[in-house]
């Protein structure tokens, strides 16, 4: 039973640090705090249709620095169009069903969603769908966390040091019972 209470106690601790750490940043920043993003369309078909791709993707505008700017557009537009070199495979195979009696059309969707938008940090999922046959399409999505300072894309070791020490207080605070041997 103690050590139910210990570890109820350590999560109510933990969430009572993260609660509070938000609300200072959120505070902090009390003016908007966002960057505008436009969408840029992509879209292309085979002569005879049989294939067809569309890419929505996205454009930061009006950044203060705008080699950042550009970095992250190029990296974002560099990303998304990857779409193109599949479509372009498929596009060069779509001959050898003209002999089939049924009609089959394949087709390539790239879009995006932004999951966190502010001056500092930026969240995109890039959401893609390819149907190349058969009972059902395939559907996949790639995350981009890039930091607006630099343009950098931040990789998890790169956000996880940050709540590295909400682990450590955890770690240390069993440490502290196990020594009073309330816990194994």
């Amino acid at each position: 039973m103690k050590k139910i209470f210990v570890l109820f106690y350590l999560l109510i601790f933990s969430n009572f640090l993260l609660a509070h750490s938000y609300v200072l940043v959120s505070k902090s920043n009390s003016k908007t705090d966002t960057l505008i993003i436009k969408t840029l369309n992509y879209s292309s078909s085979t002569a005879d249709s049989f294939a067809i791709i569309n890419i929505d993707y996205p454009q930061i505008v009006g950044l203060e620095i705008n080699s950042v700017e550009a970095k992250v557009n190029l990296f974002l537009e560099d990303e998304f169009k990857q779409s193109i070199a599949w479509f372009d495979e498929v596009q060069s195979d779509t001959s050898i069903f003209e002999d089939f009696p049924y009609e089959m059309q394949y087709t390539f969707e790239t879009g995006f969603q932004v999951e966190y938008n502010s001056k500092k940090i930026l969240s995109i999922v890039m959401t893609h769908y390819q149907f190349t046959g058969g009972a059902h399409g395939n559907y996949f999505a790639l995350g981009y966390n890039i930091e607006m300072k630099n343009g950098s894309v931040l990789k998890l070791k790169d956000i996880i040091k940050r709540i590295h020490s909400i682990f450590w207080l955890m770690s240390a605070s069993r440490q502290y019972w196990k020594s009073m041997k309330q816990i194994p």
